[in-house]
């Protein structure tokens, strides 16, 4: 069990991954605590977050007995759990990243849930399950969802029925994806919707139509022979 004096620097390491994007390991250290970069990483992606600045916006003056310190000692104990659990998936992210990108996410993801259900209260898994929806699965939908619109349709539609749409679209895959708190089955209920062109079709019908821009104009359109 960590001293109190562990549990200052801990608060201070931490605090200081919230400030700073350059390494910890940078940071002398001191006692029985360290931090390597691959768990430096899963610390920064929770910290930085603007979702964790909303929720604990007095996080850096937080004292060792407030509610952020606490969340602190969660991440940090999830962070050492979901490294050591990953270990070779982040080998293979360093080694062969051409094969790490075709990897089965699922695997890891589950990984993931395993360590934040042994280590978060259920105020932290909350914080941390809408990070990374919000970090990791947001951006990948809404590539998912543009590419899936024809190029011609994209050329003529306004910019702005096509935001509407998407982000229409993007809502309801990720309210039907989110019911239960499981970055795994999460993914798979996005894969498996974002794969169904029928289902997408459904979607697609249920939010606002595109509509034709009025004021284009398109560079060489001087056909003549």
């Amino acid at each position: 069990m960590r001293s109190k004096l562990g549990e200052v620097y801990l608060f201070a390491v931490l605090t200081l991954t919230l400030v700073y994007a350059g390494p910890v390991s940078a940071i002398d250290k001191t006692h029985d605590f360290q931090v390597d970069l691959d768990q430096e990483q899963c610390l920064f992606e929770i910290l930085r977050s603007p979702i964790t600045k909303l929720r604990y916006p007095d996080i850096l003056s937080d004292s060792l007995d407030g509610k952020g310190f606490r969340m602190l000692k969660e991440m940090d104990s999830y962070c050492a759990c979901s490294v050591q659990k990953r270990k070779d998936e982040l080998i293979q992210k360093k080694t062969d990243k051409m094969s790490w990108r075709f990897r089965d996410k699922k695997e890891g993801l589950g990984k993931e849930d395993q360590c934040a259900l042994a280590k978060f209260s259920d105020e932290t898994l909350d914080l941390y399950y809408h990070v990374v929806v919000s970090n990791r699965f947001r951006r990948h939908l809404e590539e998912t969802i543009n590419n899936r619109m024809a190029q011609g349709m994209r050329i003529i539609a306004s910019d702005l029925s096509v935001q509407g749409q998407t982000t229409c679209m993007e809502s309801m895959i990720l309210k039907r994806c989110t019911r239960i708190k499981s970055l795994r089955l999460t993914y798979q209920c996005i894969e498996e919707t974002t794969n169904d062109p029928t289902l997408m079709d459904q979607i697609s019908s249920k939010c606002p139509n595109l509509i034709e821009k009025t004021n284009y104009k398109i560079a060489g359109d001087d056909l003549r022979i």
